[in-house]
Parts: C-alpha cells; structure tokens; sequence
C-alpha cells in the first residue's frame, strides 16, 4: 500500500543471484517480466550470516495477471490475498482499491490480516 493506492508486488528473496537470475529466467520465458534488486545492507534479512540478500520482484501489470494465471502461490494465504488485490486494482483505480482492501484487511505486525465479519 503506497501513496498512489493499493500496489501488488510479488517478490523472492534469496541470498544467491545466480538462483534469482535462472527464475527471472524462467519467468522471461513464460513472458512474465522481473527485476533483481539488491537492498542496502540495513535490509538484509539473513542477519545471523551478514549475507547479501536480493530480491526478484514482478510488477508490470501484464506481467502481474500472466503470474496470476499461470503460476500463483502454493501457499493458500498467499494465493487469497494476490487474487483479491488483483481483483481489486482490476475493477477499481489504485486509491480506490486501497480504501476497498482496507475495509478487508487490517494491517498487524506488517502483515495483512483478513477482518472477521464481513458483510
């Protein structure tokens, strides 16, 4: 959730490059554009080793619904919370997905948590 409104980002993390550039690879393939970022050191999250850590993040819209289509996530969480942010940016502009996704979904310990009882 930015200031332009709800944005969808699906990203890996990994401490190796080489691992990273054969998904981005593969998902060029599949005509699904990525980039690799690398953070500065304060983000990394593999603190224990002091790793360089990177990141493969999808972002383009076409390349968003092609990843929505044809890979998703296995982990179900995940898969609900892409599709409906999807669903969202899809019928509405970006502000006013992130007011519809707020209603849903409340932010706690920097993750999305679904609200209980919704109408």
């Amino acid at each position: 959730m930015g200031k332009d409104g709800l944005t969808i980002k699906p990203c890996i993390g990994n401490s190796k490059l080489s691992l990273l550039k054969l998904v981005q690879k593969l998902l060029r393939e599949l005509e699904i554009m990525s980039k690799i970022y690398s953070p500065p050191h304060s983000y990394y999250r593999d603190c224990i080793r002091r790793k360089k850590y990177y990141y493969l993040i999808i972002h383009d819209r076409k390349s968003l619904q092609r990843f929505a289509k044809l890979i998703g996530f296995t982990i179900s969480r995940k898969q609900e919370k892409f599709l409906e942010a999807y669903r969202l940016i899809e019928r509405y502009d970006r502000k006013t997905a992130a007011m519809e996704w707020r209603k849903r979904y409340r932010k706690e310990r920097n993750r999305w948590i679904k609200k209980k009882n919704l109408s």
